[in-house]
This record gives structure tokens, C-alpha cells and sequence, in this order.
């Protein structure tokens, strides 16, 4: 960790505030990952009272795949995923566009306005999942599309 800040954590900080914590999630869209720093620090800039440790976006689902029998995986832990959508687009083929969070600190509201300043798209967000996470997904444009890596 210290390596960030040039093994001098007394003198050098993060100066982005970015409290984002990756849980170890395979998230391969480049546009995910920087679009997730840009809601970050959107939420840090909406609000002069807003400090980095005040709230985590915490990562709780990421990229996904078609096993040999048809079943949607995670790519990161290799399970089931047996609540995923057909056409989910965490899915690889489907431009693995999406990623699933939790926030803590922050209000939906606050997360919503933030959610404006970056390429996610307010209408692919998703919520009232009972383990509480909220889905987001950047538009279903190739531009925003992954390359698959896997294939």
C-alpha cells in the first residue's frame, strides 16, 4: 500500500480521496474501472463536508461468463450466478459494461448526483436487490464495450 505514495505515507497522501474498495472483483472494461474513480471523486467534489473517510463505494459484483452448459459465472470467483439476466451486461459478450456496489457513508441521493457526472447511465441503475447492492451499467454502445478476453 505505501508503494502509492512512494513509501512515505507521513508526507504524501491520496490526493484523489478514492475510497473505492475492489473486494478482488475482475473487472476488465478499462471504462468500468475510471468511471467508478469519476463517481468517486464526484462525490467528493458535490460537497466540501464530504471527506474520503467518510464513505466507501465497495464492489460487490463484476464481470461474468457462459460456462459450457449455459450457466452465467462470475469471473472473478468462477460460482453461479444464478440470479443473472440472460442479457446481463456484466456478461463478457455482452461488453462486461456493468458493475455492482455498495456504498456506505453517502445517501442514495448524494450517489445519484454523483452518478451524473460520469458514463454511467442513471436509468441502468438498479436497486432493491435484498443483499442491498445497487447494479449500474455504462451504455450499451460499443465504444463502451470491453474486448473479450477470452476469447
Amino acid at each position: 500500500m505505501y508503494v502509492y505514495v512512494q513509501n512515505n505515507p507521513v508526507n504524501w497522501t491520496d490526493k484523489l480521496g478514492l475510497r473505492i474498495e475492489w473486494n478482488g472483483m475482475v473487472i476488465n472494461n478499462e471504462l468500468v474501472r475510471s468511471n467508478l474513480e469519476r463517481l468517486n471523486q464526484a462525490i467528493l467534489d458535490s460537497d466540501p463536508c464530504i471527506t474520503d473517510d467518510q464513505f466507501v463505494i465497495r464492489v460487490t459484483g463484476g464481470d461474468r461468463y457462459r460456462d459450457r452448459m449455459g450457466r452465467i459465472r462470475s469471473v472473478t470467483s468462477g460460482m453461479l450466478v444464478p440470479d443473472s439476466s440472460q442479457t446481463s451486461p456484466h456478461l463478457i459478450e455482452r461488453g462486461a459494461r456493468a458493475v455492482d456496489v455498495q456504498f456506505t457513508g453517502i445517501t442514495d441521493s448524494q450517489f445519484d448526483n454523483a452518478l451524473a457526472s460520469s458514463d454511467f447511465l442513471p436509468a441502468n441503475t438498479i436497486r432493491g436487490y435484498t443483499d442491498g447492492h445497487t447494479h449500474i451499467a455504462l451504455p450499451n454502445r460499443r465504444e463502451f464495450y470491453t474486448e473479450n478476453p477470452y476469447w
